[in-house]
């Protein structure tokens, strides 16, 4: 190759990434500050969460519009693949040449524009503790029957400590006599308890719910944790989902399915 050759196709690659340089800067950065976050969350098999707009809606009809699109799945809060996804009594997953995947678990499913996804975290499983006791006595409940009793340590607020989030409950599967059916999710943070979740009845024949952690994750990309967190009773049917964010000191639903 001549020289005149290699110093025009030098001349054209400088071009080129001049022309992309500036396209970034007058162009791409504009676009990308002007982009508004959309994102669809899909809970289980009955829950159908849009955000746009800076807010939360169900999508209630029309969920066809959901069909064979990719979506990021986890399973158990472990990414399971992106995949397609159509709705029957359940998600069903085909991958992109639209063969079936089967699944076992908890199912969240997420389509975005931006970054999202959950974060990890380890449940554990506690005995006696002075919050829970004294959320116990907040309430005037006396018991040492639990169905569910667990401790996760996370930050939700991105302060680089790590909070303390309960889940206590005695519904299901206990039948016998309970002066209170309870499920409260609750989090410890500088020693102070903030309550996420209260479902106290004072019935003994009532059935209430148990709650459990769906998932901790920024869903609407403020660099903090919401929590979607579920509670379920006897029937799946009845099951329902709630999108908890800590804001002002205080827990807030965004949104439920219900």
């Amino acid at each position: 190759m001549d020289k005149e050759k290699k110093v025009g196709i030098v001349i054209i690659v400088i071009v080129l990434i001049l022309f992309f340089v500036l396209f970034f800067f007058f162009g791409g950065v504009d676009s990308f500050k002007n982009r508004k976050d959309q994102s669809i969350i899909l809970v289980g098999n009955k829950t159908y969460w849009e955000y746009k707009d800076k807010h939360f809606t169900n999508i209630n009809s029309n969920i066809s519009s959901l069909y064979w699109k990719d979506y990021v799945v986890y399973i158990n809060n472990e990414k399971y693949g992106v995949y397609k996804l159509w709705h029957d009594d359940k998600w069903y997953l085909y991958d992109k040449d639209r063969n079936a995947v089967t699944y076992d678990g908890n199912f969240l499913a997420i389509s975005s524009n931006y970054d999202i996804k959950p974060v990890d975290y380890t449940l554990n499983n506690v005995s006696s503790d002075k919050y829970i006791n004294k959320v116990l006595k907040d309430y005037n409940i006396k018991t040492d029957n639990f169905t569910v009793r667990n401790k996760i340590d996370i930050d939700i607020d991105n302060d680089n400590t790590k909070d303390s989030i309960y889940l206590i409950s005695n519904v299901l599967p206990i039948d016998k006599y309970e002066k209170y059916r309870f499920s409260i999710v609750f989090m410890v943070k500088n020693d102070i308890i903030y309550t996420v979740f209260s479902d106290v009845q004072n019935e003994s024949n009532a059935r209430g719910c148990k709650p459990y952690i769906d998932a901790f994750i920024d869903v609407d990309n403020d660099k903090k944790l919401e929590i979607i967190m579920s509670c379920g009773g006897r029937v799946t049917s009845q099951t329902k989902d709630y999108l908890f964010d800590f804001k002002d000191n205080k827990f807030t639903n965004l949104i439920s399915n219900q």
